[in-house]
Order: structure tokens, then sequence, then C-alpha cells
């Protein structure tokens, strides 16, 4: 019962916290020049915005076999087609829900395969943690690139602090309770080798990522150091994390707008960059939202 209370009070809240981020894009909208950002627009270079497309096809490819890997170590065989499919719904929904948190679905689809509902959310879980683990790391040297290693080793000692906080609040959640006896089942013993894959596909994901948002930066004429976009697009990342938008609307815009002003990219041109992300993010779960109107 106290899952199903916690499952009606999020569908409340959810609808709340997308305004935020909204209103946030339209404060910033409102306060820049629109027939700059419109002429930013204009002058993207479609050839390497499309280059930039490969990213995402990587994007994809990497987090589905890197899925398809721990769906394979609960002793389950899916077709490849199959957890693409699975996935990509994940992906639609993430796309539609502050946070991400509509990834969690993933669950719902792996009981046609015979995946309890409590294996499919810790795997949902796991799927995600990894994601959190790499960009948090690359995030904190991102600081340290855009502002200080002070900074930065002082993040990283709150970031440390506040995970084992997050771990003790998270390990009293219903649903995760539920999820637990996944972890002491199959996690001791996990085979190196699908750890290292693991470890190996998410590398390569969030290489594909960068390599997509810094094209895109390319495509509008940010010529800044690569080394500063991957620095900015991490903290950026981490931002849009937080469940105020749906896909970082207003959050990743803000968090560029103020990262990128002190190596000369202007608003209008920063906000430009981050539209271009927004739609590319929404074409991205396309697939999962045809999956998942045919198999509602």
């Amino acid at each position: 019962m106290s899952a199903i209370v916690v499952g009606m009070k999020l569908k409340s809240i959810l609808p709340l916290l997308k305004i935020i981020g909204v209103l946030l894009f339209g404060w910033i909208l409102y306060n820049i020049d629109r027939n700059k950002l419109i002429g930013a627009l204009s002058q993207t270079d479609f050839s390497i915005a499309a280059v930039s497309l490969l990213g995402i096809l990587g994007i994809f490819i990497a987090k589905t076999l890197r899925w398809h890997t721990l769906t394979k170590i609960i002793g389950k065989n899916p077709t490849l087609k199959e957890s693409w499919k699975i996935y990509a719904i994940g992906i639609f929904l993430g796309t539609i829900t502050p946070a991400k948190i509509g990834e969690l679905g993933k669950a719902a689809y792996l009981q046609k395969h015979g995946i309890p509902g409590k294996i499919g959310i810790a795997l949902s879980i796991i799927d995600r943690i990894t994601d959190v683990i790499a960009i948090g790391l690359v995030g904190i040297l991102g600081i340290g690139v855009l502002i200080s290693v002070q900074w930065a080793l002082i993040i990283a000692g709150i970031a440390l602090f506040a995970a084992l906080i997050s771990i003790l609040i998270i390990l009293r959640i219903p649903m995760v309770k539920i999820a637990l006896p996944f972890v002491k089942l199959y996690m001791p013993s996990l085979p190196k080798m699908k750890i290292c894959n693991i470890v190996l596909l998410t590398c390569v994901a969030w290489a594909m990522y960068f390599f997509w948002a810094v094209m895109l930066a390319r495509s509008i004429g940010i010529t800044i150091d690569a080394t500063i976009l991957v620095s900015a697009f991490t903290i950026t990342g981490l931002l849009s994390m937080v469940p105020i938008a749906p896909s970082g609307l207003g959050t990743r815009d803000a968090a560029l707008l103020i990262l990128l002003a002190p190596f000369g990219v202007g608003p209008e041109q920063a906000i430009a960059l981050a539209l271009l992300m927004f739609v590319t993010i929404l074409l991205m779960g396309i697939p999962g939202g045809y999956y998942w109107i045919r198999e509602r």
C-alpha cells in the first residue's frame, strides 16, 4: 500500500515540477534578444549538425548494449531487438518526465519477458546509477577546469557526503526495499567481465554524448576549446537531472548561459545551442514513443 501512496504522490507532484523549468525557460527567453536568437539559429551549419547525429546513434547503441548486458546477468536471454525496444521506450518515458524518472517504466515491459517487477526496477536503477556516477566524476573534473581545483575538491567532498546520505534515504524507500533482494542475489556472483563491459559501454555512451554536443556547438559557430565545452556540458548534464523540467528545459539553458559567458559566447548563441540540444533529445524519444503507443 505504501508503494501505491508514493506513486500517487509522485503523480501529483510531477506536473508541478515541469512548470518550474518551463517558467525558467520563458524568463530567459523574455530577457534575451530574440531576433539575435533567431539569427543564431538561422546560421546553423546543418552539415555539421547532421554529423552530430552520429553521436546520438552511438549513445543508443552503447546504452542498448549495456541494458542488454544487465538483463542477461539475471539469466534471461532477450534478443538484441527486444532490448532495443525496451530501452527506447525508457528513453521516451525519460524524455517526458522530470529528471528522467520515467525510465523506471522499463520494468513494466520487462515483465512481458518473465522478469519480475522488483528485479526490473532494480535493473532500471542500476542502469541509471551508472550514468550518474560517470557524469558525476567527469563533472568534478569539469568544475576544476571551469572554476578551480579547490572548488572541485570541495564539491567532491560534498558529493561524497551527499551520496552517503542519499543511500541511507533511498534504502528506506519502499520500491528500493522491494528491489534489494535482486542486489543480494545477483551482485555477489556478477562476472567481472560483465562489470567491465558495463563500465566500457558507459564510457562509450558518454564519449558519444560529448561528441554530439560539441559538434552541435560547432554547427552554430561556437569555436571555444573542446575541453571547456565538455566541462560545461558535464555540469549542464548534472543540473538537467534536477527534477524541475522535462528533458532539462530551462536548467540546460540557464547553465549554458552562465558557464559559456566567460569564454565569449553570447547569451543568444548559448540559448540557440540549448534549443538545438533540446530538439535533438525530443527526436531521440520518437522511436520509443512509437513502441510505447504500439505496446501500451
